[in-house]
């Protein structure tokens, strides 16, 4: 009696199709391929951010899906909508991120606060995650006001022999004294620290304004200029 014996590449075949078609209801129960529901919370920056610095952002990312997991490469977007600029990507995180369904993850990057991502003053800025390739269904953005403030003052290449001097500390009374070129403010703003605003008012002939309203403390002073311009320095105003 003789065994036949099979040829092994006829075992080969059907194996591999079997493991492709496992592999591919994997992925599909992994939602790779689908559009994935997100959602970003927890989000924490400054609303209030020093020009030409680096902010750091940390927040959570969750899965909203109650029985598909996500995997992928995730990004994180950013739109400013006070300048209308384009949508930056703010970190690609470079692994594969896999979430389960309704699991919560924390993650942490950088925005450099410079003029391509945000202006000096008010912005209103929306920061969304998504994952490469792959459409969000969700609601999942984030929208809020950062203030930008130079802390540097004017721009030198603008006007190199222009400058201002201001009293710090100071009491009720605040004096701007220019020098060289630089034009008198039209006027005056005064804000906390997060940028709220507390005092606005126009200078008199001789440069100075009460700021008697204003309790002692630490605040930013934005001085308006003539052409548009304004220049922001820290002042401290001390009881009188």
């Amino acid at each position: 009696m003789r065994t036949l014996l099979s040829n092994p590449a006829s075992f080969k075949k059907p194996q591999l199709l079997q493991r492709m078609l496992m592999l591919a209801f994997c992925l599909i129960g992994m939602g790779i391929g689908k559009a994935q529901t997100i959602s970003i919370g927890n989000l924490v920056i400054s609303d209030s951010l020093e020009l030409n610095s680096i902010a750091d952002v940390s927040f959570n990312v969750v899965n909203t899906s109650d029985s598909t997991s996500i995997l992928g490469n995730m990004k994180l977007n950013f739109m400013n909508e006070t300048s209308q600029s384009a949508t930056f990507p703010l970190g690609g995180f470079d692994a594969m991120q896999f979430f389960a369904p309704q699991q919560e993850r924390t993650f942490s990057t950088t925005i450099p606060v410079t003029p391509q991502f945000f202006l000096e003053g008010g912005n209103t800025v929306v920061i969304w995650p998504s994952f490469v390739g792959q459409p969000v269904q969700s609601a999942d953005s984030i929208r809020l006001s950062i203030y930008v403030f130079n802390i540097n003052g004017i721009d030198k290449d603008k006007n190199e022999a222009a400058a201002y001097l201001v009293p710090n500390p100071m009491k009720s009374m605040l004096s701007i004294q220019t020098i060289g070129k630089a034009p008198l403010p039209e006027y005056i703003v005064v804000r906390e620290l997060s940028g709220r605003l507390l005092m606005k008012h126009s200078l008199m002939g001789n440069g100075q304004v009460s700021i008697s309203q204003v309790p002692a403390g630490i605040y930013l002073l934005e001085m308006h200029l003539p052409d548009g311009n304004f220049i922001t320095q820290r002042i401290v105003r001390i009881a009188d």
